[in-house]
């Protein structure tokens, strides 16, 4: 079946990069004297009357040759140039300069009522096209006024990416369309699990927003046909930016709290991606296809304000919500290990590569930032670092999905919260008397299930009090206390099988445990050797 949508997609994007404006691509070698316009530059009827004035008193006519150009630098501040080409180089005088440009330029004709627009659109073409611009965007005009709009030209200098560009701007496209496919495809496959849960509900959700957030870079393949044909998926992303890491932090939750719900308050996570869901419901989706279409391409959806305070949330929220699941971890597996003496840990290695992986990806892209914004330096290479990352981290996601299903459960275990005690010191010695006796007597660290609130009930001492004669007096937390016991009586039973063949998988079954794994790392932080190199070195 994937085959055939494969082929879908093939289609999709051949047809789409068949459209196209009508333009030329052209090599273009001019010498032009120019006069520079600042902050009068809608003027644009005197500001030509200004530089031709200028230049019939410098006697330049007889030089000129062909018709006017306006050359446009930036937007803000808004500067530009008038000029006209010469017929050879000659000397000029203040306000006038001369100029000189040989390049590959692509030339679109123009006539209609908004010329920006139109630039627009054509620098959009020549994206999809992989087609960098070199230099700044010039408009030829048909006559010397500006108000005859008949034969307009846009001239756009360009240049070819370098092959090695090229490619790695295909492969990165390649990258993010698979890691947005596998999102997708691992998001589903939690929703329609047999043994369903809430944090695999909202763990679906967040991989179902990452890849919203990641499709804008998918439209790259056919980014002009969806402008044609369907603007409303331009900007569909920009709200999933504020909901992503609330998910997150709401799937760690709901991991380590079996009883986790949704609360009314809860909502208040989900202030900014509802407010910016409104704000694009009402400025964009609202409008028609036309208004959609130059909102997008004169990029005027949101205030240079809004934009600043939008990112500045989206830091804060990213960094915030990751920094407290973090923490919520730290002390979940404390209060676990001064209560539980066996537990899952790859649950909590599953959690935490997710969130630094989820760190990774939304901050891979920190040096392209730095390199192309502060040193001007531009390569496909840098973009592509993002892109791997991504990958990496859908792949990280699906592996785990596949092969480890226990990791996508809740962890099941009743923990009390203790009430702080603090126990005199003769208290604190009898307690720990009667649990040395008791430990020794009974060896209640060979049952497997062993908890703080069982072995309480067994020695008769209430369970914060208990935890605390484990703290205070032994320095340890419970589940190390029990590991102490439990590799002590393994180390027993293993010298003690060169004589009764006794295997090392029936010791740790008899001292309480039942995970080979986790046996050979407890006994080696313990011991310094596995329980196999124990064995050899006492044969020996």
């Amino acid at each position: 079946m994937y085959k055939y949508y494969l082929f879908i997609f093939f289609i999709l994007v051949v047809s789409s990069n068949a459209q196209g404006l009508n333009f030329s691509l052209d090599s273009i070698k001019i010498d032009y004297v120019y006069m520079e316009f600042g902050e009068d530059h809608y003027n644009i009827d005197q500001n030509w009357s200004r530089f031709d004035e200028a230049c019939q008193a410098q006697n330049l006519n007889d030089y000129i040759s062909g018709s006017g150009l306006s050359i446009h630098f930036n937007d803000q501040p808004p500067v530009y140039q008038l000029a006209y080409p010469l017929i050879k180089p000659i000397s000029v005088k203040p306000p006038l300069e001369m100029g000189r440009k040989e390049f590959l330029s692509v030339i679109r004709p123009y006539s209609g009522p908004d010329i920006m627009y139109a630039i627009k659109e054509l620098e959009l073409k020549l994206q999809e096209m992989h087609l960098h611009q070199k230099d700044a965007t010039m408009i030829r005009w048909g006559e010397f006024n500006s108000n005859n709009m008949d034969i307009t030209e846009i001239i756009i200098p360009v240049q070819m990416p370098a092959s090695a560009d090229y490619v790695i701007s295909r492969v990165s496209r390649l990258i993010i369309s698979v890691s947005v496919f596998l999102f997708v495809l691992v998001g589903i496959l939690l929703l329609f699990n047999k043994k369903q849960n809430k944090s695999n509900i909202i763990f679906a959700l967040f991989l179902f927003s990452l890849a919203i957030l990641s499709i804008d870079w998918v439209f790259g393949y056919f980014r002009y046909a969806l402008f044609l044909s369907s603007p409303f998926l331009f900007y569909i992303w920009v709200p999933f930016q504020f909901i992503i890491a609330p998910l997150l932090f709401f799937y760690v939750v709901s991991v380590i709290n079996k009883n986790f719900h949704f609360k009314k308050w809860h909502i208040i996570h989900f202030i900014p991606f509802l407010t910016v869901s409104i704000l694009l419901y009402f400025r964009y989706y609202h409008s028609p296809a036309d208004l959609k279409r130059r909102i997008y391409l004169l990029g005027n959806l949101f205030s240079e304000g809004e934009n600043i305070a939008g990112m500045i949330i989206y830091n804060l929220q990213l960094l915030g919500y990751i920094t407290a699941a973090f923490i919520l971890i730290f002390f979940f597996i404390r209060q676990l290990k001064n209560q539980q003496a066996k537990f899952n840990s790859k649950q909590f290695i599953w959690l935490n590569l997710v969130l630094f992986g989820f760190l990774i990806v939304s901050y891979a892209g920190f040096f392209k930032h730095i390199f192309y914004n502060y040193m001007g330096i531009y390569s496909e290479f840098l973009y592509t670092i993002k892109y791997i990352s991504l990958l990496g981290f859908a792949f990280t996601v699906l592996y785990y999905t596949s092969n480890h299903p226990e990791l996508f459960s809740i962890i099941d275990f009743n923990l009390n919260k203790l009430p702080k005690v603090s126990l005199s010191d003769s208290l604190l010695e009898k307690y720990k008397t009667e649990l040395l006796e008791y430990m020794e007597t009974h060896k209640p660290y060979l049952d497997p299930d062993i908890s703080l609130g069982k072995l309480s009930e067994q020695v008769s001492i209430p369970p914060r009090s208990l935890s605390e004669v484990i703290n205070r007096s032994f320095g340890m937390n419970f589940f190390e206390f029990i590991n102490t016991y439990r590799i002590k009586e393994a180390k027993k039973q293993i010298a003690g099988s060169c004589e009764n063949k006794k295997t090392i998988l029936e010791v740790l079954y008899e001292v309480g445990y039942n995970n080979k794994s986790v046996f050979n790392s407890v006994f080696k932080k313990y011991t310094g050797m596995t329980p196999t190199e124990y064995r050899a070195e006492i044969i020996n």
